[in-house]
């Protein structure tokens, strides 16, 4: 193993103290050529640069005058580029950057060397803007392409938590390609890596709201939804990145936990298991990376199955690599860089790893295949896995477009006005050659050579008014060549090497009818067995039925014609009918009217599910009722999105779907997730709803127009609040609601005893700006918790109604208490979750609402972790404290530690009686006695026992009006906290005395 760190492969920037001198910046992403001859690195800089691989490797090669090891800089992006990524053909470079562009380079032959702008860089070769890629709202944080030569597709993933896919180059390699197909707004938290299936069937998607997704690539519908690794997972991970193997059968997640250890999940394709789980890390996992060969190890058998190498980088400094077979890490690499690891990439020959790191610098390891395994050739690999290409484009990728082109798939084509778009009952696409096993092209057999012979006879109806019609006539299966299902598209033939060797259950073949058995006439019902008129709910899922079992046929005789195993999970859709009359009969059902039965009706249950955008429908400054106003506005406002859906403490889910104005928005309760539930209620509103809370016994919406309104958990509308301004955030927990509006006005009530808990309480002295605010959470007990971005986190105290600081990034820079290695692990620690993991679509405008459930165990802790998520991004920044503890005078040091560090936990204790925090305040209790023990400060001491001790002739019988002195606290007495504090205090050398007075005193009294 040959471990190399090149100096010269660095992204620099003029050091601020020294105008004369440079330093290394960040370096956020990197990416190895498929023919290994470039690296490409993204960094803070906001430039590319690419570098030959040669002299990185040999130390000859470098020693040569005249090396060219800077191949080119670009330098287009306005932002830090965090993610580049080389295509698979080599053509292309994609660069996502924090200006929430995506760019595509194309590699230029014959293009001029130019340098940088404002550089004196030159660059060796040439590589131009192919196409600038818009549609991300935030930072664009992953790429990844389809893993198939001919670069058909990409991926891009940002932190507005949308993933989006483009196609890939135009087919005839002019200029142009690259237009989106489709935008998945799935996930709930910031979106920090993405990773395709080698076999094309899925793409995964890993988030901050504590999942990673598993999409099918055939409808982009959600397979699986893994959660169990990440549930204690922090949120202070710029990246993410997971890693999928090159045989397809496993998913390595980076920012796993398991219990209190940092670790990185396996995730098993067939069931999606995450029983394994690589440990060892002792801070999160930022990336992981397959090779992307396959081993054969030493030793093993003839007939054994093949061995995959992973790489695994972490924030705690260093690398380690794993080997399928072998329990532990086949190598650590500890202290590689001088802060954390931001990315890994591996060439072509399988055994060469480089890697990134925000200090700036670059490592190259290269592993010798003698000691660990012998890889087997690329062809191997690509073996193990079908004909990506075919597989994505017969499941259809892109959806059916509207008359698009097949280099803009997803762009509108005028139609003239009354014409409409009937689906394509039957296509002729252009026979395209296809790779077959013995290497040499084979163009596609016909789907039915005898559907051009065909030829169908009009029958003409005449009708009682003498009118005409033609008589619909109903088309078997043998003349149908293709149908707007997923699997018609210009290339849907999959070769007979293609195989998927994904063991999946599917309908047995028993279950299955044969195209040459079931046609698509011999499902009608006959017409002497047609019941009454369907609704146009029964009709659309009549329509449905038919569509998917056209699906099915289509996907049997295309396994007849290819000889393809693909397993039935891996098609665009799941067949559940087994024979005819089971057909017949669920299409007879469907036609029943669905009576009311004894359980009474439902409102809003026989109502179609729409799809819905989950987009921004308005944004702050466009047009709509409540942006021109023109009230003040001292908050972002959000903006108003197409899909608003939380989760409630009951388990059930609040659902709001707002449209375009022409319509009413609507509000929908299910009794559990929103996508298979069932309706409990519904309700119709005028207004556009900007955010949604459910309880366990209340229901609340906001509208834009100020109003907020307020049902039961059975749908009865019980009130509306009428504020001066609209809402910015909205929670509820228990029978308490809490909203925030744009003014900065906190407002609280009781809805069960309906009433105000305090007078509005303005924020604006808290904020510097409108998106100050980082965090906001409702805890259990009805304080809400403020955290800013200023690292400062507030809390009403109730006796004077007024904002209390419970927490400081200053405590984290000075305190020598301060737990630094703490993160914020579920949005502000503890156990929440960030970015409304609840299922909440509202966060944005610089909120991030985390649904704590309001149940923090220890919430003082929670919300320390949360803050110094903020301290140690700031760190990473580059960013000093503003002020710094004295360092000339040794004696003011000491005593400035001391202060700070009593303050803490003075804070702390307060934190903990304001959040009914009864165990964090007994802790932070005993370590401010010990504290004051051990230092021997003695007017503290006597004036802490003095509050606990409480007045020597104290009774409680007396008359509650005149007492003056709570006897208890979190209903423990205070006397008896007091023996306590003086056990801890007697102990001191210093005040053992005063101690032993005050315990003989405390007898006395009783």
């Amino acid at each position: 193993m040959s471990l190399i760190i090149p100096d010269w492969v660095a992204h620099t920037s003029v050091d601020n103290d020294d105008k004369d001198k440079k330093k290394q910046t960040t370096i956020f992403s990197l990416s190895v050529h498929p023919d290994g001859s470039r690296l490409a690195t993204g960094g803070i800089d906001q430039k590319i640069r690419i570098w030959t691989t040669e002299p990185i490797l040999d130390a000859a090669a470098e020693s040569i005058p005249g090396t060219h090891k800077l191949l080119s800089t670009l330098s287009r992006h306005t932002g830090s580029v965090v993610s580049v990524r080389f295509s698979p053909s080599g053509r292309y470079l994609a660069s996502g950057s924090d200006d929430q562009v995506c760019f595509i380079w194309e590699y230029d032959p014959h293009g001029t060397s130019m340098g940088s702008f404002g550089s004196s860089e030159q660059n060796v070769e040439s590589w131009k803007i192919h196409r600038r890629l818009t549609g991300h709202e935030s930072d664009v944080v992953d790429i990844a392409w389809s893993a198939d030569p001919d670069d058909s597709y990409l991926a891009t993933v940002g932190l507005d938590a949308v993933i989006n896919i483009w196609s890939g180059p135009s087919q005839d390699g002019s200029r142009g390609g690259f237009e989106r197909v489709r935008r998945i707004a799935g996930h709930d938290g910031f979106v920090k890596g993405v990773v395709w299936d080698p076999r094309g069937n899925y793409l995964a998607t890993q988030s901050d709201d504590k999942t990673l997704k598993i999409w099918r690539t055939s409808d982009w519908s959600c397979a699986k939804v893994v959660t169990e690794p990440f549930q204690h997972s922090p949120s202070s991970n710029f990246f993410g990145r997971p890693s999928w193997s090159p045989d397809g059968g496993y998913i390595i997640a980076a920012n796993a936990m398991s219990g209190p250890v940092f670790v990185a999940s396996v995730i098993e394709r067939k069931t999606w298991a995450t029983d394994l789980k690589l440990v060892g890390h002792e801070d999160s996992v930022v990336v992981c990376a397959f090779s992307p060969r396959l081993f054969k190890l030493h030793g093993s058998r003839s007939d054994a199955a093949p061995a995959t190498i992973v790489a695994i980088g972490s924030r705690d400094q260093s690398i380690s690599v794993w080997i399928t077979g072998i329990d532990k890490p086949l190598l650590v690499l500890k202290d590689v860089f001088d802060r954390q690891v931001t990315d890994l990439a591996w060439a072509s020959d399988g055994v060469t790893l480089y890697a990134s790191s925000t200090a700036g610098s670059v490592a190259a390891i290269v592993l010798d295949p003698a000691d660990v395994a012998e890889p087997l050739p690329l062809s191997r690999s690509y073996h193990q896995r079908p004909n990506i290409q075919t597989l994505l484009r017969a499941a259809s990728l892109a959806p059916q477009s509207m008359g698009g082109t097949s280099q803009r798939p997803n762009v509108l084509q005028p139609r003239k006005a009354g014409s409409s778009i009937q689906p394509a009952r039957a296509s002729i696409q252009p026979a395209r050659a296809i790779p077959t096993a013995s290497g040499g092209p084979s163009l596609p057999p016909p789907a039915n050579a005898k559907a051009g012979a065909q030829r169908l006879d009009q029958q003409i109806q005449i009708l009682a008014n003498g009118k005409r019609r033609i008589k619909p006539t109903l088309i078997g299966d043998d003349s149908v060549v293709a149908y707007s299902a997923p699997l018609a598209s210009s290339s849907n033939i999959v070769t007979a090497d293609a195989r998927m060797d994904i063991d999946i259950p599917g309908p047995s073949a028993a279950s299955v009818v044969a195209p040459s058995q079931q046609t698509f006439s011999n499902v009608f019902v006959p017409q002497q067995q047609q019941l009454p008129q369907q609704t146009p709910q029964q009709q659309l899922q009549q329509h449905q039925q038919f569509q998917q079992y056209q699906q099915f046929l289509q996907f049997q005789q295309l396994q007849q014609q290819t000889g393809s195993h693909a397993s039935f999970s891996d098609t665009p859709m799941p067949m559940t009918y087994q024979s005819d009359q089971s057909f017949d009969a669920a299409l007879a059902a469907s036609r029943v009217s669905k009576g009311r039965g004894k359980e009474g009706r439902t409102l809003g249950s026989d109502l179609p599910r729409e799809t819905t955008s989950s987009g921004a429908l308005v944004r702050p400054g466009e047009d709509g009722d409540f942006f021109s106003k023109g009230l003040p506005k001292a908050l972002s406002l959000p903006p108003v999105m197409g899909t608003l859906r939380r989760e409630g403490e009951g388990g059930g889910v609040v659902e709001v779907r707002n449209y375009d104005g022409s319509r009413p928005a609507e509000l929908i309760v299910y009794d559990t997730e929103a996508t298979s539930g069932k309706v409990q209620w519904m309700d119709f509103l005028s207004c556009f709803v900007l955010r949604c809370a459910h309880s366990i016994a209340y229901v609340t919406v906001a509208q834009s127009d100020g109003h907020i309104l307020i049902y039961t958990s059975k749908g009865r509308r019980v009130g509306t609040i009428a504020l001066d301004s609209p809402v910015c955030l909205m929670e509820c927990r228990g029978a308490v609601l809490m909203v925030i509006t744009s003014a900065g006005c906190l407002h609280r009530w009781n809805l069960q005893e309906d009433r105000e808990l305090h007078r509005p309480i303005s924020c604006l002295s808290l904020l510097t700006g409108p998106d100050d605010v980082h965090n906001i959470i409702l805890h259990s007990n009805g304080s809400p918790v403020m955290i800013l971005k200023t690292e400062q986190a507030w809390t009403i105290d109730p006796k004077k109604n007024s904002w209390t600081l419970i927490a400081s990034g200053w405590f984290a820079d000075c305190s020598s208490l301060w737990d630094g290695r703490s993160r914020g692990r579920g949005g502000a620690g503890g156990g929440g979750s960030s970015g409304g993991a609840n299922g909440d679509l509202m966060s944005s405008g610089g909120f991030n609402v985390a649904d704590s459930g309001g149940r923090w165990r220890e919430p003082v802790k929670a919300i320390e972790s949360e803050i110094n998520s903020l301290v140690v991004a700031r760190g990473e920044t580059g960013v000093k404290p503003a002020v710094k503890p004295p360092g000339e005078d040794a004696t003011r040091a000491k005593d400035f530690t001391l202060a700070t560090s009593l303050r803490h936990l003075e804070m702390r204790m307060q934190a903990a009686i304001l959040l009914s925090s009864k165990d964090e305040y007994q802790i932070h209790l005993r370590a401010y006695a010990r504290l004051i023990a051990d230092e021997g400060l003695k007017g503290l001491a006597e004036e802490l026992i003095r509050e606990f001790l409480g007045p020597i002739y104290y009774t409680p019988s007396e008359d509650k009006e005149r007492q003056k002195w709570e006897s208890t606290i979190f209903d423990i007495p205070k006397r008896t906290i007091c023996r306590e504090l003086l056990g801890i205090m007697s102990k001191s050398r210093v005040l053992g005395g005063m101690a032993t007075t005050y315990v003989e005193l405390l007898k006395n009294m009783g």
